[in-house]
């Protein structure tokens, strides 16, 4: 099965693809046809646009769980 989550923001789309843990980022100012695969040159990045992702995936998948206080 080929599911995969994506975020954009200005310059960058990032995407994870869950079932197999392969993600891509891809610089659109510098490489408009998405040749370089950035994860591993800018691993900071990564991991703050797949924050994101999981971010909106709790809201929309579980919307009980993402407002629930951690006690």
């Amino acid at each position: 099965e080929t599911v995969n989550y994506t975020v954009y923001d200005d310059a960058y789309r990032f995407t994870v693809y869950p079932y197999t843990g392969y993600t891509e980022l891809y610089d659109h100012r510098d490489d408009p046809g998405e040749t370089r695969n950035l994860v591993d040159a800018q691993p900071e990045r990564a991991a703050a646009m797949r924050r994101i992702i999981e971010a909106r995936l709790l809201m929309h998948r579980n919307p009980i769980l993402g407002r629930v206080s951690a006690w």
